[in-house]
């Protein structure tokens, strides 16, 4: 962590890359379970389906993706992502994945994962990317995140992007719809923030690109996003969404 820290100080020329977010995956729901990089699905009618969103992360191998169904839909899990796989949604509007208010609804602890096509709710944060493990290049795109009771989403890694998620009625605490602590190089581009306790915040957050989001109403000015940059002592700090939407973003 400490070298990670360091790196965002000292590293100020680099620019993140985008990650592309999956296309669509095509599907029969009496599918079997396959394994080297293809697909694992939960929660189907057919045979070989798993029952628990966990279930299917477990039996997956790295580059994997697991598919879920909303036939089960609600899942009440609290749902580990410990390798490098896309876990992908049926419809965002119908694959719920519901955290009790017991811990993170997702946590991701591996580089490279993918979420999308979910409702993540009722959390005590929606996405939480550990910072006790590796979780770069995480993606997290056209989900649903709302009614979690902390942040939406809970940035500790590197080089991810938060995109095309309507982010809504989180952060009862002091978090925000998005927040940020001690990370850096992320983009957080064309979400929907709409009545969140506190949008988006940060704690040390570096080099975060805004772009293109909606915030609460149509903005024709720069919205401000505000933070600290230092501990001791606190320095207030400002990053700026120089571009911010006019109208509700199309989410996938």
């Amino acid at each position: 962590m400490k070298k990670k820290l360091l790196g965002i100080f000292v590293c100020t020329l680099l620019i993140t890359t985008a990650l592309p977010v999956s296309g669509t995956i095509m599907i029969e729901r009496s599918s079997t379970v396959a394994f080297n990089g293809n697909t694992i699905y939960v929660g189907g009618t057919g045979p070989n389906n798993y029952s628990t969103i966990q279930e299917g992360i477990n039996a997956a191998t790295n580059n994997d993706t697991v598919f879920v169904y909303d036939d089960s839909s609600p899942y009440y899990e609290n749902v580990n992502v410990n390798k490098p796989i896309e876990l992908i949604g049926e419809d965002k509007d119908t694959t719920i994945i519901n955290g009790r208010n017991l811990s993170p609804v997702i946590r991701i602890s591996a580089n490279w994962t993918t979420i999308s096509g979910f409702t993540i709710t009722n959390g005590t944060a929606g996405v939480l990317t550990d910072n006790n493990e590796p979780s770069e290049y995480a993606v997290v795109s056209g989900n649903i995140i709302s009614d979690n009771y902390g942040a939406g989403v809970e940035l500790y890694s590197i080089y991810s992007t938060i995109s095309r998620n309507i982010i809504k009625n989180n952060a009862r605490g002091t978090n925000g719809g998005v927040t940020l602590f001690l990370t850096g190089f992320n983009k957080i581009f064309y979400n929907n923030f709409i009545d969140n306790e506190v949008n988006a915040m940060f704690i040390m957050g570096f080099f975060t690109r805004w772009r293109g989001n909606y915030w609460d109403r149509p903005r024709f000015l720069p919205y401000p996003i505000f933070g600290i940059q230092s501990f001791i002592p606190p320095i207030p700090w400002v990053q700026w969404d120089f571009r911010p939407a006019l109208k509700l973003n199309e989410i996938p």
